[in-house]
């Protein structure tokens, strides 16, 4: 089989020097998301997402959550049949994972497939979206859908928070494991930098990717919004 990939692996993990960070399936600080909530919230992004997968793409979605791999990290992946998104379960069992943080990481991988220009200009990635695109997707467009589905009765400053919240909760773990050291996220701040040229193969700095995740998320209570500066050259 020839794979055709974008493996996003979302940081640099390291548990054990040299090694990429690991949690066995029997360790003893897992986290609140168990294999029927995290396949729960699979199904229902799938459920919301085939359709559109399918037309953009040609082929039909397959969410793969190897819950029983001790890797951390995740990916939007093609072959010549289905388009995956294959999240691994060291990352899923981290004590600090929530539901909506791994809603919001399939958001984001769903959005590689689906969320539009710009594109990637990784070899064998050109059909996905660039990391800021899928970030700005998952908190404007899926995550929304995917809460109005969950509670139909949340509002949509409500929602706005949640999705904030996941976005903060998805990067402060994102930092707690990774070998890298960037400045702590905050909601309370922006990111410093402007980008003068668009970046097709990396992501943003974490907090300009929070800022992505805001500006998102503020489309549900705003008339206008767009993504930052800090990775979209006006």
């Amino acid at each position: 089989m020839k794979w055709i990939l974008t493996f996003t692996i979302l940081i640099s993990l390291s548990a054990v020097a040299g090694d990429y960070f690991s949690l066995p399936v029997d360790a003893v600080n897992v986290g609140p998301v168990t294999l029927d909530k995290a396949n729960q919230v699979s199904s229902r992004l799938f459920l919301q997402h085939f359709n559109e997968v399918l037309t953009k793409t040609s082929k039909p979605l397959v969410i793969q959550l190897q819950w029983e791999s001790p890797y951390f990290g995740g990916g939007a992946i093609q072959d010549e049949h289905f388009v995956y998104v294959r999240i691994f379960g060291g990352m899923v069992r981290t004590p600090e994972m929530t539901e909506d943080i791994y809603a919001l990481i399939l958001c984001h991988e769903i959005g590689h497939m689906i969320g539009g220009e710009p594109y990637q200009d990784i070899p064998g990635a050109e059909w996905t979206s660039v990391e800021g695109q899928a970030d700005f997707f998952a908190a404007s467009i899926c995550l929304p859908r995917y809460f109005k589905t969950l509670e139909p009765s949340l509002g949509a400053d409500l929602i706005q928070q949640r999705i904030q919240l996941a976005g903060l909760g998805f990067l402060q773990l994102s930092q707690k494991y990774a070998t890298s050291n960037q400045e702590r996220v905050s909601l309370e701040k922006t990111a410093t930098e402007v980008a003068t040229e668009l970046n097709r193969h990396s992501y943003p700095s974490d907090q300009c990717r929070l800022d992505t995740f805001k500006a998102g998320a503020s489309c549900l209570t705003e008339a206008t919004c767009r993504v930052p500066v800090c990775w979209l050259p006006r």
